[in-house]
Order: C-alpha cells, then structure tokens, then sequence
C-alpha cells in the first residue's frame, strides 16, 4: 500500500476486492497460500465480504456474483430464463471478465445460441476487471471445435496508411509467452474506395525524459500564426496517463506560456 493516506490506501484495496470478486476468488484458497501477501489479501477479502452481509449491502461487483448465486443455486429460475432466451449476443466480448463469462455459460444451458463479437486488439477495460482471455480462449469453451468463427478484417473507419502502420507495428510485436497468445493473427485491411493522397500518419519518437516543450510551444504558434488553427481548442494532445510527471510538467510549462 505504501506511505499513502488512508483514503488512497481504501482506493487501492477496493481495486484488489473488486478484482477478487470478477475472477470469482475465494478466499479460503488465498488465505492457504504460502505467500505472506496473499494470505493477507485473502484476510482482506473475507473481512470486507463480511462487512458488506453485514451492512446489506452491495458493491458493483457483488451484482454481478450474486447474479452468478443465483443461477447456480437455483435450478428453476435457471430454467425459466432458458425457456424466455432463444439467442445471445454479446458485443465488445474483449471487455469481459470472468464472473460474466461464467453468467453467459449458465444462461446459454449448453445450447449452440451464443454469439460474440470483439476486438483482443482493444482491450480497454482491463482496469475494470475484463481480462482479454475471455474472447482468446472462447473457442476453448465448447468441444469438438463447434465454434465457429468469422473474421472481420475489412476496417471501414480508417485511411489505408493508418491500417498499413498498425499492421506493420503491431507484426513486430512479441504476441507470444511460452504456451499462452495473447492475440489473434490477424492483417487487417482498408475497405474498397478512393482516399485523399495526403500524410495520413505521423510518428514521433521521443526518449522518456526527453524535453521538448520550446518545440511544442513553436509548433503550436506556428499552426496558429498561419491560419491552420483558428483556436488552440482544435488541438487534442493524446497521453498514455495525464498524471505522469512529463505529462504535468509540460502541462504547467504550456499554461506557463499563455496556453
């Protein structure tokens, strides 16, 4: 937890519940374990389960166990909703995380009426839970190869030299561990139809430390002063997170100089 204050320390403990309650953990199995720092998540874990029975209440996560609960437990209101069900379909299924897969699996009763669809390149949810694994072992749920997959490749959104780049950087990448992937081979490619001929990509590369505030600073009038920008708001600076310390130093260095 660190030398944090005792909200920031509720913060980071609430993540690690939240996380225990998606992946379905129970806490005896931690509280067995050898490692000192997980027997302590796993204390953690049954204390804050008791305090929510405690309280009656539920956090976000807990909607989603019990709802796990239920159709476990009881068999009948499984089958009500099995007979009301004819097909599901699930979009954005990378976005998923263990405790809905297991609800999927309980809705869908073994019956071949389950479709999903997703992206293993746009993970975003990870902080809440989803765990990529979801839509690359997918396939794994069913025996005998009875699922049946379609690729989508054609992207309709994007110029071709943007898609060209992806595809370029993302083929140099290591998608491999040992026995696990962590992605789908894949080449995506542009739709049919004519595109402007003008730089579609930009890349710039820059050292973690580097400093380059003076040339953003003079690009930015630059793009000002010859009419390309009729206000700084039609600039959108795009980072990986805007609490890292370059981040905020160049944020302070901009608003410094007028901007």
């Amino acid at each position: 937890l660190g030398k944090r204050s005792a909200w920031r320390q509720s913060e980071v403990l609430q993540k690690w519940m939240n996380k225990l309650t998606e992946e379905v953990v129970d806490p005896a199995t931690l509280e067995q374990a050898t490692e000192p720092e997980v027997r302590a998540l796993g204390a953690c874990y049954r204390l804050y389960r008791s305090q929510l029975e405690k309280t009656n209440s539920l956090d976000f996560p807990s909607y989603q166990l019990e709802t796990l609960r239920l159709l476990q437990e009881h068999p009948r209101i499984r089958q009500e909703l099995h007979l009301k069900i004819s097909h599901i379909l699930v979009d954005e299924y990378q976005d998923t995380n263990s405790v809905q897969e297991r609800i999927l699996k309980l809705l869908t009763n073994d019956k071949q009426n389950l479709c999903v669809v997703g992206d293993d390149d746009q993970g975003l949810y990870r902080f809440r839970g989803a765990t990529i694994r979801n839509i690359l072992e997918f396939p794994d749920l069913f025996p005998n190869k009875e699922c049946k997959q379609v690729s989508l490749t054609v992207n309709y959104r994007s110029h071709p030299e943007i898609i060209k780049f992806y595809d370029q950087w993302m083929h140099r990448q290591k998608w491999h561990l040992e026995d696990k992937r962590f992605r789908y081979k894949k080449a995506i490619e542009p739709r049919q139809d004519t595109f402007p001929d003008a730089p579609a990509v930009i890349k710039i590369a820059t050292p973690e430390d580097g400093n380059h505030h003076q040339e953003i600073l003079a690009f930015l009038h630059r793009l000002k002063g010859t009419g390309k920008l009729t206000d700084l708001n039609q600039v959108c600076f795009l980072f990986r997170s805007v609490k890292h310390h370059s981040v905020v130093a160049l944020s302070e260095f901009l608003e410094r100089n007028g901007i």
